[in-house]
């Protein structure tokens, strides 16, 4: 190879590397929850700072996503997942996209659709280490660690954990050989302008990414921030019930008593401790968590005093003690049911709310902050001092008081038939339907 074509060939990976510089150098950083599909990158940015994106119109659980997204292993080419409700274009087609933004990556975008009123999903998947056998591969296997009524977390966790078990396969890049002049000249000295040149926009695109850096550090620090501010706010709420019931818990005498508000009290103390000193997202929910804990002990403890049936033990992350609608009101300790759309859900209302339920008003919902966004309690993330229920945006609440419809947000997108058959699939990316309706070529019942 001569030194001009040298030259030459070196300009151009270093363009390559500049293009995608001054990609990610323009982008603004969007947060991860809420983001939409449509600015790509946008999404491209989100996906780059926190490994996975989940819509407003997504239903998967944004607690399980930030679990699945943290156990990811590091990798030469890194996976990243998308969640969404329905969309106007093929999945493929999306991931592709962000798989080029992002390159090198392995994208999947998880888009939901309801068929007859069975969920399932739209499957979209494009990588710079698979080819289209591996990622069809990839995609059986996942099917195959499958059962039924499958959660878009669990489906996401199937493809990641089948990726595994397959081989790499990443194609070998074409062009002229030796990278020739084809014109047979050496090129030497418009190479080097070009070079120069590059360099020259390299640096700038360089001074960008470090900008755009900062201002994506700038709002993780004020998503944590708002993210300690709720669940301190909720903590003071529980110091004021634990003060409140300090007299007439001891003076009760009752042991069962007296040891629930130490384990409140415990809890309370726990979580002051920690909580001016947490930056993790993760560890905020924990010590959200605890804060639950110590809400239904107050209550255990306030019942026994009073001769009432003490409210049970929340039996999992799902079940909380704290009040549907607001965290910050008593905890929940009566139960009302509501309908997601054809599948019910028991959850915990404060006696404020199942007076207003009874009266066939609607309670109004604390708004926490997640991002950019205001978010309902019960939907916001736990690390933000929510519920986690996730994609909760529309449901009747059913067996208290009359039925009433909520909404919460925007309503789902829904696409119509013409536009779910997709277009051609881009080379390297795969498509498949997960679940509802009958099997066929690029779809799996769950």
């Amino acid at each position: 190879m001569s030194s001009g074509s040298g030259t030459v060939a070196r300009a151009r990976r270093i363009c390559s590397v500049v293009i995608l510089a001054v990609a990610c150098a323009v982008a603004v950083a969007a947060p991860a929850a809420g983001q939409d599909l449509d600015d790509r990158a946008d999404v491209a940015v989100a996906l780059d700072v926190d490994g996975y994106v989940v819509t407003s119109d997504s239903r998967a659980d944004i607690n399980d996503v930030e679990a699945l997204a943290a156990a990811v292993d590091p990798a030469t080419v890194p996976w990243y997942l998308v969640f969404s409700g329905p969309v106007d274009e093929s999945p493929s087609v999306i991931a592709e996209d962000l798989r080029a933004r992002l390159a090198p990556a392995s994208v999947v975008v998880m888009a939901e659709l309801v068929d007859d009123s069975t969920a399932s999903f739209d499957v979209g998947v494009a990588s710079d280490a698979y080819d289209d056998a591996a990622i069809d591969a990839i995609l059986d296997g996942a099917a195959n660690r499958l059962g039924d009524d499958s959660t878009p977390v669990e489906v996401a966790a199937a493809i990641l954990a089948s990726a595994e078990s397959v081989p790499a396969s990443v194609p070998s890049s074409g062009g002229a050989a030796s990278g020739e002049n084809p014109a047979g000249g050496s090129g030497g000295g418009s190479g080097v302008v070009v070079l120069v040149v590059l360099v020259v926009i390299a640096a700038a695109a360089v001074v960008g990414v470090v900008v755009m850096r900062r201002r994506i550090r700038s709002r993780e620090t004020r998503d944590v921030e708002n993210a300690r501010a709720e669940i301190a706010e909720q903590l003071a709420v529980v110091a004021n019930e634990i003060l409140d019931n300090a007299d007439r818990v001891k003076l009760s005498g009752d042991e069962r008593a007296i040891d629930a508000y130490r384990l409140a009290s415990t809890a309370y103390s726990e979580v002051a401790d920690a909580i001016d000193t947490t930056t993790d997202l993760i560890e905020l929910g924990v010590l959200n968590d605890r804060i639950d804990e110590a809400r239904w002990r107050i209550e255990v403890a306030e019942a026994i005093v009073e001769g009432r049936e003490p409210p049970p033990e929340p039996v999992d992350e799902h079940d909380r003690a704290a009040c549907f609608f607001d965290p910050t009101h008593r905890a929940g300790t009566h139960s009302a049911v509501i309908d997601e759309g054809g599948r019910e859900r028991t959850v915990r209302v404060c006696s404020a709310c199942r007076d207003r339920l009874d009266r066939g008003e609607k309670p109004e919902p604390r708004l926490v902050t997640v991002g950019k966004a205001s978010v309902p309690a019960a939907r916001a993330p736990r690390s933000h001092g929510g519920l986690g229920l996730g994609g909760l945006d529309v449901f009747d609440v059913i067996g208290a008081g009359t039925r009433m419809p909520h909404t919460w947000g925007q309503p789902s997108r829904r696409r119509s038939p013409a536009s779910r058959s997709g277009g051609g699939r881009p080379a390297g990316s795969g498509r498949r339907r997960m679940g509802g309706g009958s099997a066929g070529r690029g779809r799996r019942r769950f």
